[in-house]
């Protein structure tokens, strides 16, 4: 709860949004694997996505920290 507190609304607005995509991705994933063995592989495929969208979104989670801070 202390780290939630540390980031501003920008920051939680992205990382939300990261979370709903990746939930998204996961739900349209297992749509389409009916087996039991493919849930493992559509979960793997939304945490991958999850993953890669933190990473693209990275510097800007930077950017609103610094400014936040009032750093330039």
């Amino acid at each position: 709860m202390v780290l939630i507190k540390k980031l501003s609304k920008i920051q939680i607005a992205i990382l939300l949004l990261i979370g709903g995509i990746t939930a998204l991705i996961a739900l349209n994933e297992l749509s389409y694997y009916y087996r039991d063995y493919y849930v493992s592989a559509a979960i793997s495929k939304a945490f991958f996505s999850a993953i890669l969208m933190l990473v693209i979104s990275s510097p800007f989670l930077y950017i609103f920290r610094r400014k936040d801070k009032g750093e330039s």
